[in-house]
């Protein structure tokens, strides 16, 4: 088992979903009983876009664990990640929610989860809560910075967002084309149009960006 343990861990450093999907698959069949190659299928699927794939799996493992809170946090993160995709957010939010009762300080479910309240504009209160907090725990993100900055954006704070959204990008070795177009959404907010065209025009062709670019 160590050894299919440490071939699913460079899968999944490697980014290779569709070898840690498979890999996954072959450690479950061999040893039935740990929890582990669950959540490795689980997190693959999810990352192959095949979420409705991947609750079986994150089920499954997860009543598997036995007095291990950090991994079983883990499994609820992974659901809620699979049930967003299904679009099911009520069963999403839950699993967030239950993630988070385990391990409240967990900086990457709290971004996750603030993004996808953001993303669907609600309860975002709660999702500033946590957004700034994920960044207290884990500062200098781009990625959390940019959760942060799309939150305020949403609560039409528009000049925090602008700050949060410029620390972001500065942080990022190559802005990607999300954060360079929800760049562009803030500026054109704040009346600079000619700011905010450049960057949309920067994301398009960067890449990442949403269809609506």
């Amino acid at each position: 088992y160590p050894i299919h343990l440490q071939l699913l861990q460079l899968d999944l450093q490697l980014s290779d979903n569709e070898a840690l999907a498979q890999d996954a698959e072959v450690a479950m069949e061999l040893f039935p009983n740990v929890p582990e190659p669950y959540l490795y299928r689980g997190i693959a699927l999810s990352q192959l876009e095949k979420y409705a794939e991947a609750v079986e799996p994150l089920i499954a493992g997860r009543d598997l664990v036995i007095e291990n809170a950090p991994l079983t946090a883990q499994f609820w993160s992974s659901l809620a990640e699979a049930y967003n995709g299904t679009k099911e957010f009520a069963k999403s939010d839950q699993a967030y929610d239950k993630a988070l009762a385990l391990l409240p300080e967990d900086a990457n479910t709290l971004n996750n989860y603030a993004y996808y309240l953001s993303l669907r504009g609600e309860s975002l209160e709660k999702a500033e809560r946590m957004s700034k907090r994920s960044n207290e725990l884990a500062p200098n993100q781009p990625s959390y910075q940019d959760t942060y900055a799309w939150v305020l954006f949403r609560l039409a704070r528009y000049d925090q967002a602008r700050t949060w959204m410029e620390k972001a990008i500065a942080a990022s070795p190559v802005p990607d084309g999300t954060l360079l177009e929800h760049y562009g959404d803030i500026l054109f907010e704040l009346k600079d149009i000619d700011g905010a065209l450049a960057n949309w025009r920067a994301a398009k062709a960067r890449g990442g960006a949403s269809d609506a670019i």
